[in-house]
C-alpha cells in the first residue's frame, strides 16, 4: 500500500509589512519613485527610437 501526504492548504494569511504601520508612507514614496523612474525611462527609450531613424535598424 502506498502512503502519501494528502494534506491541502485551503487558506493562508498574507502578512507583508503588517508591523510597519508608521513607515508605510516612506515605502509608498520609495516604490512610487522607482515606478515613475522606470516609466520615464521606458517612454524616453521609445521616443529616442522614434526620433532617430538610425536606431530603427537591428544590430
Amino acid at each position: 500500500m502506498k502512503h502519501s501526504n494528502d494534506s491541502k492548504v485551503t487558506e493562508f494569511i498574507l502578512l507583508g509589512f503588517a508591523g510597519q504601520n508608521e513607515s508605510w508612507h516612506i515605502l509608498f514614496v520609495v516604490f512610487l519613485v522607482i515606478y515613475i523612474a522606470t516609466l520615464v525611462g521606458n517612454i524616453g527609450m521609445i521616443l529616442l527610437i522614434k526620433l532617430h531613424s538610425s536606431l530603427h535598424t537591428p544590430m
